[in-house]
């Protein structure tokens, strides 16, 4: 009998889509796939760790697996094992701490397992030594309704708040040729919603002619990253909802510079404008964070006053 194996996913749609993957490898390989509130053999929890919180969240759950089968074998992925895993090694409530570059090796990890390794075993590989985007594809996207389509990953900003560069390494882009070939293959699987995160007017116009796509929404992007070339194919795009996320991160330009924002408040609102005025009915998402260290109360209302200018339709605050 093939064994059974379950996976949390916690963070951002680009950590649900490496699970979407990792489970079509998993199946490919014979296990046997069973929602984390039942038992299983094998327990692999897909981390975040853009928080303290996140990296607690994640060992709660390795210990609430532990509690629910003391024999099971317990993975920990993701951003909290790749950027965490010296910390991880004296974590009792782990058998295998896998980092992200290697994330589609856990079969095969598995695979070569005898017994429990005593002590958390590291698999971990320099994130920045990574040049391209693996192109494995996926034909169903589990438990959701809508699918995110990740053809980009990493980040070359290092934002001072920011650990992404350090958990999954430089930007890597898939092709427009491997984006397209996905795309159809998820279409054709009667997948109609997709959410591919890219900021390239050249690839959505590629999406409208080369495939059959209903409806195409984008995820976040940044705003120094929104030129008039991709919001004039968007308008024109019978397929795009409108929606955009733009991170602010703050509404005061000496924090933006701390932070090693590429744009000033200026650049941002002229962009928010562009946008409700090519856009009828838009959703604008936006971030900002409350607090950056050394913000004075006097900096922190000048970011509030100009957030009560902007027409958002929903914001996410970070204390």
């Amino acid at each position: 009998m093939s064994k059974k194996i379950a996976i949390a996913t916690l963070g951002c749609k680009v950590n649900q889509y490496d699970s979407a993957q990792l489970t079509e490898i998993l199946k490919k390989d014979d296990y046997q796939i069973v929602s984390d509130q039942e038992a299983a053999d094998v327990y692999i929890v897909n981390s975040c760790t853009v928080t303290a919180k996140a990296d607690q969240e994640a060992r709660h759950l390795l210990r609430r697996f532990q509690k629910k089968n003391p024999n099971a074998t317990l993975v920990l992925t993701g951003c909290y094992a790749q950027t965490h895993a010296e910390e991880l090694s004296k974590f009792s409530s782990v058998h295998y701490v896998v980092g992200n570059t290697l994330k589609t090796k856990i079969s095969e990890i598995l695979k070569e397992q005898k017994t429990k390794p005593k002590i958390p075993e590291l698999h971990i590989q320099n994130a920045f030594q990574v040049p391209e985007l693996p192109q494995i594809e996926i034909e169903s996207f589990p438990d959701h309704t809508r699918v995110f389509l990740k053809i980009q990953d990493g980040c070359d900003d290092f934002c001072t708040f920011c650990i992404i560069p350090y958990a999954r390494g430089k930007s890597r882009s898939l092709t427009p040729e491997a984006v397209i070939s996905q795309m159809n293959l998820l279409v054709q699987k009667e997948t109609q919603d997709l959410s591919p995160k890219t900021n390239l007017a050249e690839l959505i116009s590629k999406i409208e002619k080369e495939t059959s796509l209903l409806r195409l929404r984008i995820s976040s992007l940044e705003p120094e990253d929104v030129n008039d070339e991709l919001l004039s194919v968007l308008k024109n795009s019978e397929k795009f909802c409108p929606h955009f996320h733009l991170p602010l991160q703050s509404g005061e330009d000496f924090i933006l510079k701390k932070m090693q924002r590429n744009y000033t408040t200026h650049y941002y609102e002229n962009l928010i404008s562009k946008i409700t005025r090519d856009f009828k009915d838009v959703f604008i998402g936006t971030d900002v964070i409350c607090g950056f260290p050394g913000e004075t109360e006097e900096q922190a209302q000048a970011s509030f006053h100009f957030l009560e200018n902007l027409p958002w339709s929903k914001l996410h605050v970070f204390p």
